[in-house]
């Protein structure tokens, strides 16, 4: 065991390729059929170096390009920012920010005016 532990990990040359097309939207299956990959062995391979699988990693990059933008707005558009971002409508928007912050979109834009660390909400003490 200590042998493995001093090899480095060695990164398929796929993987920085596909976390790049995929933060810009791009589909899983398109990415896996230009870098000659099955769709099944880019999200092994992906899910195995990432720590999450395609699909969940674009979702998590869309979310937080979206409320990057949100928190620019005095007072956000949120079904324009649903449309700019490539979610079908405003549900789908407020489904993934409740999915990944725990807030409404409002109380996640309201919270976030506060200044704190990317991927971080602020929270207010009792």
């Amino acid at each position: 065991m200590l042998a493995r532990l001093h090899r480095p990990f060695k990164r398929h040359v796929a993987v920085p390729v596909a976390l790049v097309r995929i933060a810009r939207g791009e589909r899983i299956g398109a990415v896996a059929a230009d870098l000659g990959l099955s769709h099944r062995r880019l999200i092994e391979l992906f899910t195995a170096e990432v720590g999450m699988a395609p699909k969940l990693f674009g979702r998590v990059q869309r979310f937080q390009q979206a409320i990057q933008a949100a928190r620019t707005a005095r007072a956000p558009d949120w079904a324009g920012v649903a449309l700019a971002f490539g979610y079908s409508d405003q549900a789908h928007l407020v489904r993934d920010v409740v999915a990944f912050s725990g807030l409404a979109p409002t109380e996640l834009s309201r919270r976030g005016r506060v200044p704190v660390k990317a991927n971080h909400v602020a929270v207010p003490m009792p």
